[in-house]
C-alpha cells in the first residue's frame, strides 16, 4: 500500500498545476502536403466570462502549460458554467 500513503500526504497535492516528472513522451507528427490550415469560428464569449477566460489564458501562460504561436491552425474557446 505504498501508494495508498502517498494519497494521504499533503505534498502530492497543491493548488498549482504542475507537469508530470515521473514520465516523458513525444509526439510526432508527419506533415504531408494534404494538410491544410484549419481554423474554426470563433464563439460568442459573454463579456462576464472574457475576463475569466484572459486570467485562466494568462496562468497557462505564465506555468508554461501553453505557448504563443503563429500557426494557423486555431480551435475556439468554448465556456461552459458549472451549477453550484
Amino acid at each position: 500500500m505504498h501508494c495508498c500513503n502517498c494519497l494521504m500526504s499533503s505534498k502530492c497535492f497543491d493548488d498549482t498545476p504542475g507537469l508530470c516528472t515521473v514520465l516523458q513522451h513525444e509526439i510526432h507528427l508527419q506533415i504531408t502536403l494534404s494538410l491544410e490550415s484549419r481554423q474554426t469560428r470563433a464563439y460568442r464569449v459573454p463579456e462576464l466570462l472574457k475576463a475569466e477566460i484572459e486570467k485562466q489564458i494568462s496562468k497557462l501562460l505564465e506555468l508554461d502549460f501553453i505557448e504563443e504561436t503563429e500557426s494557423p491552425m486555431t480551435s475556439g474557446v468554448v465556456c461552459v458554467t458549472k451549477p453550484d
